[in-house]
């Protein structure tokens, strides 16, 4: 019986990549506070820095498995340089909540709307793990309308009242927090559905009785996981309703 549903964040639940959008909105920040006290240095470093972001945020867009991992840590070590030691803890609260009032046009409502019917109505708990940011994600959704039981996910360090780095603690791990979550819950993999859409969540679809492919997966990912049995690819918000309805019913 389907108890529980997990889901990835990034191109599953949300049309980024790699929180690239909450970041450059906290770069944007940064940089026009540097150009209002005519810290021109400053400025100039973060100009070059925003720059290499993005040529490893494409690169990582593009790259296999392994080398995208190294460009995200490389991406994150030149956030915790450059900006994120910037930033006050209220600012960074701020921020969220205002990001997460702008960010509702990127959820893909055709996975969150089933989901929200099916929690409605039978009770079925919904969960995320992800490597996004964690605040960013709760308040997103909570804006939103969609109520999820837990999230797991990736976050800033504050010391005192400023930001000391944001923390990976969820990247390629993600079947280790999964099992994790199911000891915790006493439930087993029989009674998960995990829906991802990246090579990083290849072990988390292939532990569960239940695995789901997103919409927003890109055409390989689609194409890899195709030749994978018993794995499900919802070609509209209807089918994924059909779908959910069908799993529930036929496991009572």
């Amino acid at each position: 019986m389907l108890k529980l549903i997990i889901c990835d964040w990034n191109r599953t639940l949300f049309t980024d990549y790699y929180e690239e959008t909450f970041f450059k909105g906290i770069f944007q920040k940064v940089f026009l506070r540097s150009l209002k006290n005519i810290q021109l240095l400053k400025a100039i470093r973060l100009l070059k820095t925003s720059k290499k972001i993005k040529d490893l945020f494409r690169l990582a867009k593009e790259g296999k498995n392994q080398e995208k991992l190294g460009y995200i840590k490389e991406i994150l070590g030149l956030l915790n340089k450059n900006i994120t030691q910037e930033l006050h803890a209220d600012f960074l609260e701020s921020y969220a909540q205002d990001y997460a009032d702008r960010a509702g046009n990127r959820l893909d409502r055709r996975i969150l709307n089933p989901l929200r019917d099916i929690q409605e109505k039978y009770g079925i708990k919904l969960g995320i793990i992800s490597s996004g940011y964690s605040k960013g994600i709760k308040y997103t959704l909570e804006k939103n309308g969609y109520k999820f039981d837990f999230i797991v996910a990736n976050d800033f360090i504050i010391g005192s009242d400023k930001v000391v780095s944001f923390e990976l603690k969820i990247l390629d791990n993600k079947e280790d927090v999964l099992k994790e979550i199911l000891l915790l819950n006493r439930m087993s993999s029989d009674e998960v559905m995990y829906i991802g859409d990246d090579l990083l969540d290849k072990n988390c679809l292939a532990v569960v009785r239940f695995p789901m492919v997103s919409f927003l997966a890109s055409d390989e990912n689609k194409k890899i996981f195709s030749e994978k049995a018993n794995i499900f690819m919802p070609k509209s918000e209807e089918d994924m309703q059909a779908y959910l309805n069908m799993v529930i019913e036929s496991n009572n």
